[in-house]
């Protein structure tokens, strides 16, 4: 029954009321009167008013989709539309009651088809215990969604999100809400803003899309994306496209194209063009993944991994790398490539290169361990070092092997063995013990000794302990227990016993000239008949086994390039 004709015959009923109320006067003057009032009614042309009316629409099988209860309601005659004031109205799923909602206003268009309630409107989910709260809303059954705007407030019981425009989907059971949405979780810990948010209730999953911008502080934490999923019951976020994640006011900051971030056990995981940069000390790594373990402040580089340190000037090349940034230890189970550089007018060349399989540096010593076939190549001395183990102090430029050495010196191209060695760059200074050979190829000449204490600068040296020297032109064999002087002039003197004023002396012919007058050496059976030495021609200089540094990181000129670290620590 419509409520057009239902008025109608609530006038009619009035009418007779009124007529039977006379009856007993005048019966023929009561039925004039109701003749003309149900007259009257059905030529009324203007809206229909009611008090304290309650409306309702169902669908076709009978299953109610809302009901309202509104203190006044004006009915238009045409049936299109009903203005209703002071609204409290249930909305229905399936025959359940979803929502219930107050407002100040309501209207009912298209014969029920659509509910609009406006003016300090609450709107409570009874599944997710929720409320909404806003300035107008709009119930179309049919689609089973509650369309609200004119600043939106979503109070739960987790959460208190605010946004200009809302969406309540009920059969999904899920909210969107649009425009400068801002959320903040109930005990304060968590805060996130963006252009967008969509929170599944059944899964309680929220994703914040455009301009993502979200705090915690618990750990502490700020994190800005394109895209974040949030799985509130896991605890676990998932940040796509063009994530920063900064921690303790920007000490340490963490970019990449994804980030998982699991918030209960607080750690990050970074993948796509993956950078760490840290503060203390002044830090950065570049990884394809990058695993951040910010409770316990260290990160793990995995894939392609390069990390700088500022001072002073280091770079890391490996595989996999772990930064623990409270010991300032830096370690790698990979073969792992550091270099140091001499920076000067915003450019640096590497001054140092060390390599090893097994490698731990010390950031806060400046000092590193590498094992299991290390290496280290130096520009000045220009000397290659490797060993199972060495010891490469970078910054006080000195090396140690306790494992046995081999030293080659570039130039002279001079090679040494021992068991042990220390080095002492900065000086040029290098002590090598236990079962020591060394050899010129330059002058095809050889050395061995207990000891020996070289001077890489003047190539002058001293041996000590069962000294053996041999030459190949003039062909020269010597033993003593000390000898000293210059295997690159190839003039050494030995001497045997320690109380002993026995010294044998060996010059080649080319110094015999410069040397003072002494009785001329004896000859050698089988040496070659005395004449001008001829200039031995040495092997090539022993090929490095250093990997290639990837041209990327390199300028246009070899182991030249920009200053990667004057703005690399900046804002």
């Amino acid at each position: 029954m419509s409520f057009s004709t239902r008025a109608i015959r609530g006038l009619v009923a009035l009418a007779l009321i009124a007529g039977l109320s006379t009856a007993c006067g005048n019966r023929n003057r009561g039925e004039e009167r109701i003749a003309a009032d149900t007259k009257a009614a059905e030529d009324f042309q203007g809206d229909l008013v009611f008090d304290n009316l309650t409306l309702n629409r169902a669908d076709k099988q009978g299953q109610v989709l809302w009901e309202v209860r509104a203190n006044q309601a004006r009915y238009s005659r045409d049936r299109k539309l009903a203005k209703l004031s002071d609204v409290k109205g249930k909305l229905f799923q399936d025959g359940k009651v979803v929502y219930e909602i107050t407002a100040k206003q309501g209207e009912v268009e298209q014969n029920g088809q659509v509910l609009k309630v406006s003016g300090n409107l609450r709107a409570k989910d009874l599944r997710e215990k929720m409320e909404f709260q806003g300035g107008s809303a709009t119930w179309e059954p049919a689609k089973f969604q509650l369309q609200m705007k004119g600043g939106v407030t979503l109070n739960h019981p987790q959460a208190k999100i605010q946004s200009q425009e809302a969406v309540a989907f009920s059969r999904d059971r899920r909210v969107e809400m649009a425009q400068a949405v801002k959320l903040v979780s109930k005990d304060r810990q968590m805060k996130l803003d963006s252009d967008r948010l969509i929170w599944q209730m059944k899964a309680d999953e929220l994703q914040a899309i455009g301009k993502v911008v979200a705090t915690g502080s618990k750990p502490e934490m700020k994190l800005t994306t394109d895209r974040l999923v949030w799985q509130r019951k896991k605890q676990i976020s998932e940040a796509i496209g063009n994530v920063v994640a900064v921690q303790n006011q920007g000490a340490n900051r963490l970019t990449a194209d994804r980030v998982l971030w699991q918030m209960k056990d607080q750690v990050a995981q970074a993948e796509g063009k993956a950078v760490a940069t840290g503060q203390n000390p002044p830090m950065q790594l570049r990884a394809d993944r990058i695993i951040w373990q910010m409770k316990d402040q260290v990160a793990q580089a995995i894939g392609n991994v390069v990390g700088v340190r500022q001072d002073p000037a280091v770079r890391v090349q490996s595989q996999r790398v772990v930064w623990q940034q409270k010991p300032q230890l830096v370690s790698s189970d990979t073969r792992t490539i550091i270099e140091r550089f001499n920076c000067a007018g915003g450019r640096c060349v590497i001054s140092d290169r060390a390599v090893g399989n097994l490698v731990d540096v010390s950031l806060k010593d400046r000092v590193a361990f590498l094992r299991n076939q290390a290496q280290v190549s130096t520009g000045n001395p220009g000397v290659d070092v490797a060993s199972d183990s060495l010891i490469w102090q970078f910054q006080a430029q000195s090396l140690t092997a306790d494992r046995p050495v081999t030293v080659y010196e570039r130039q002279q191209q001079v090679v040494l063995n021992a068991d042990r060695g220390f080095m002492d760059l900065k000086n040029q200074n290098a002590e090598m013990l236990g079962n020591v050979r060394g050899v010129s190829r330059l002058r095809s000449a050889n050395l061995s000794s207990d000891r020996l204490i070289w001077s890489m600068r003047d190539q002058q040296l001293q041996a000590f302990g069962n000294v053996f020297y041999q030459q190949a032109n003039p062909f020269l064999i010597s033993r003593g227990n000390y000898g000293v002087g210059s295997m690159k002039d190839g003039a050494i003197f030995l001497q045997s016993g320690g109380n002993s004023r026995a010294r044998s002396t060996f010059f080649p012919e080319n110094l015999q000239a410069a040397a003072s007058p002494a009785p001329a050496p004896s000859p050698v059976v089988g040496a070659p008949a005395p004449g001008p030495a001829a200039t031995p021609v040495g092997p090539p200089p022993i090929p490095s086994t250093l990997p290639p540094i990837p041209p990327a990181l390199l300028g246009t000129e070899t182991g030249i390039f920009e200053d990667p670290f004057s703005n690399l620590f900046g804002p």
